[in-house]
């Protein structure tokens, strides 16, 4: 086995890196409850560290108020602004005679904000979901598809809301000891411990199919010939290293990715809050969310007298945000984050760092230009596509790993791709919905 990857460090958006002598994630990530169980005993095995099971501690700021999050009815009786209590309420009542007099102006007009509003109600969608929408996407509700509705809301009416909001053990989740990261490299070390070899820094330049064997041609002219190859190159790269019909790489132009600014400020503190996460859905800040890593696990190995924030800030690349200088941005957030409401993070270093893909974004329209790239790369032989970047989806990570897991099944003794076998499982990553 070869892996074949154009960054320096293991994991993408799921890797880890060092600042402040601390692990952190290049966002935020955990394992989520309702990882599929097999695939949480294999990685164990292979992590051979502790996996840790941790209580989700997270808020939302909505209409000045710190909210438990994720929702808990308790706490909105406590804590929100009685104004979108009661609107919560209502909209819970209303919810069959919103469906019965909505449903055909929804599907007249099939919008992410169309979807919201008939299955969870004016008072959730303009707090939360619409603003929230619009600041990850950079599109407005009803400009987005209504298909991620059903990729992003795991609760699609105001009683599965309800349920998830008095569930017990999904309000946790598995995270490792020494960082998200360990999980990439564990991996990494499995596969070289397994005789394999992994080229880090190499961009692949062309790819050659065909029944028998594969070719992959690096920009650096190595030349590397397997039986199968497992891509999870995003859909635009991957046609034109394939040398794919216009039409198609067209097709592969128009599935557009927002990007994130991540900044991170190394804080003089042992804890700067309880909370491993904060949501911020409203146009009020640029920060999207803010994580702390330290409060995703226990670790004896964290130093003990600062702590390290993440703020995430989506962008594109080359907008107003994304050339912003690093020490302007840095100075933004601490600000921003004292205007919701919090400490002043008075920190000893900032540091900035800039990925192109981490939002597909599901415009109206996309699903034609994704089934027609879609239709291109199921013809191929000896290939097989996964991932949030390659298929398009919005996932979490143990979609990503459980993806990895069943590309194996498609494989026959040799290593050969079984084409029909593979397109069938992969057909069955549609029904995944991303947890936050």
């Amino acid at each position: 086995m070869a892996v074949v990857d154009r960054a320096d460090q293991f994991g993408g958006l799921a890797g880890s890196i060092v600042i402040g002598e601390q692990s952190v994630d290049i966002g935020s990530h955990r394992l989520h409850p309702s990882i599929d169980p097999d695939l949480l005993r294999d990685l164990r095995e292979v992590l051979g560290v502790e996996l840790q099971w941790r209580p989700r501690r997270g808020r939302i700021r909505m209409l000045g108020r710190w909210l438990a999050f994720p929702l808990r009815p308790l706490d909105i009786v406590r804590h929100a602004s009685p104004s979108f209590a009661a609107g919560v309420v209502g909209d819970v009542a209303m919810a069959p005679f919103r469906r019965r007099l909505g449903a055909s102006r929804a599907a007249a007009t099939p919008s992410f904000s169309a979807q919201v509003r008939l299955r969870l109600g004016p008072t959730i969608a303009r707090s939360f979901y619409e603003p929230y929408a619009r600041k990850l996407w950079g599109l407005d509700g009803d400009q987005l598809s209504a298909d991620l509705f059903r990729r992003r809301v795991t609760a699609a009416s105001p009683s599965a809301v309800v349920r998830k909001m008095m569930g017990g053990r999904g309000r946790g989740f598995w995270y490792p000891t020494s960082g998200f990261g360990t999980i990439c490299t564990a991996l990494a070390d499995e596969i070289v411990r397994r005789g394999g070899v992994v080229h880090m820094g190499t961009l692949i330049e062309s790819l050659d199919l065909d029944e028998e064997r594969v070719q992959l041609t690096t920009s650096a002219g190595c030349v590397i010939e397997a039986r199968t190859v497992i891509s999870t190159i995003p859909s635009a790269s991957l046609v034109a290293a394939l040398r794919a019909p216009g039409e198609v790489v067209d097709a592969a132009g128009q599935l557009a990715f927002r990007g994130a600014v991540l900044v991170y400020l190394t804080v003089p503190l042992t804890r700067y809050t309880p909370f491993d996460a904060h949501y911020f859905p409203e146009a009020s800040t640029i920060v999207s969310r803010l994580s702390e890593p330290k409060n995703y696990r226990s670790s004896a190995n964290d130093p003990q007298h600062h702590t390290v924030l993440c703020a995430e800030i989506p962008a594109a690349v080359g907008d107003d945000i994304w050339l912003t200088d690093d020490d302007e941005l840095v100075a933004r957030v601490r600000r921003e984050l004292m205007e919701q409401g919090l400490a002043d993070p008075t920190h000893v270093a900032g540091r900035v760092e800039r990925r192109s893909h981490v939002y597909p974004i599901y415009h109206r329209g996309f699903e034609q230009s994704r089934r027609h790239v879609e239709a291109y790369l199921d013809l191929q032989p000896s290939l097989a596509v996964l991932g949030r970047q390659a298929l398009f989806a919005h996932d979490n990570t143990h979609h990503a790993l459980l993806m990895g897991k069943m590309v194996v099944e498609a494989l026959d003794s040799t290593g050969r791709l079984e084409r029909e076998r593979w397109n069938a499982i992969r057909r069955s990553f549609d029904d995944h919905v991303v947890e936050d």
